[in-house]
This record gives C-alpha cells, sequence and structure tokens, in this order.
C-alpha cells in the first residue's frame, strides 16, 4: 500500500505538479498503522477482560440449560458451554455498556465493532445483536452473542 501512495506521489508530482512530501506520507501511513493496531488490540483486551467478568460475575447469568431465573439477581446474559471446550454468552444489549464500563472500556459500541471485525460476535445479518429467550417461559430479548474459544 505504502509503494502505490508513493508511486502516484511521484506521478502527480511529474504529471500535475503537485509536490506532496513523501515523508509525511509514510509518516501518516506509520500513524494509520498504529491506530489500526490499538483498535485491534482494544478489542483483545476487550474480550479477554470480559471473559474475566463473566467467570467471576456467573451467578449473573443463565447457564447451561437452565429454564429458570432467581429474579432477586439482576439476568445479564446466558452462558453456554460446547462440548469443544468453548463458550458461548449472550449479554442483554442495555446491560453490555454498563459492564464494559465497569472494566474501563468507555465506548462499547467500539468494542462491538471490534469484536465483529475479529470474528467473536454472532450477529443477525445487517446487526450487531440477535433476538433470544434466555429462559423457556421468557420473551425474546436483544442479545449480543460473543464467543469464547
Amino acid at each position: 500500500m505504502e509503494a502505490i501512495l508513493l508511486t502516484v506521489a511521484d506521478i502527480s508530482k511529474d504529471a500535475l505538479g503537485l509536490d506532496f512530501s513523501r515523508d509525511e506520507i509514510i509518516e501518516f501511513l506509520a500513524e494509520q498503522q498504529l491506530q489500526s493496531e490499538a483498535n485491534v488490540d482494544i478489542g483483545l483486551r476487550a474480550h479477554e477482560a470480559l471473559r474475566g467478568f463473566v467467570n467471576t460475575n456467573i451467578a449473573s447469568f443463565i447457564t447451561d440449560g437452565a429454564t429458570t431465573w432467581n429474579k432477586s439477581i439482576p439476568c445479564l446474559g446466558k452462558v453456554e458451554h460446547l462440548n469443544n471446550g468453548s463458550m458461548v454468552v449472550g449479554i442483554v444489549t442495555t446491560e453490555f455498556p454498563k459492564i464494559m464500563a465497569q472494566l474501563k472500556f468507555n465506548n462499547a459500541n467500539l468494542i462491538i465493532s471490534k469484536f465483529k471485525s475479529l470474528g467473536f460476535l454472532d450477529h443477525e445479518v445487517g446487526k450487531n445483536y440477535r433476538k433470544r429467550k434466555l429462559t423457556n417461559a421468557g420473551s425474546s430479548v436483544r442479545v449480543y452473542i460473543i464467543r469464547f474459544e
């Protein structure tokens, strides 16, 4: 990518008389790369922090096959442990920003976007969530389905 932009800068200088600073282009590309790496890193850090939160607060989640919920404890979502050892967590969309704030990630929408780009988020087409019943008797609610390997 860098080579293409530098070639375009050279052609623009020769053909159009425009003078682009090659050093500024390289500096700009390096800065963009660092920002990109930081954004991926924040997604991975949030994913690991969320795994720890779920494990620590498992009592606030409906777990594997439970059909009822003790309503004296707020329900944050549902946890399913799969046969291959991985875990799938459905977190109620209204609870997700609160959890992320507790974990010191203040932009929940950015985190969901990062989870989606990293392949951690299972979602409906064109949306970031799925509608799921947390219990057999409950109604469908919007949840973020997050995979943990």
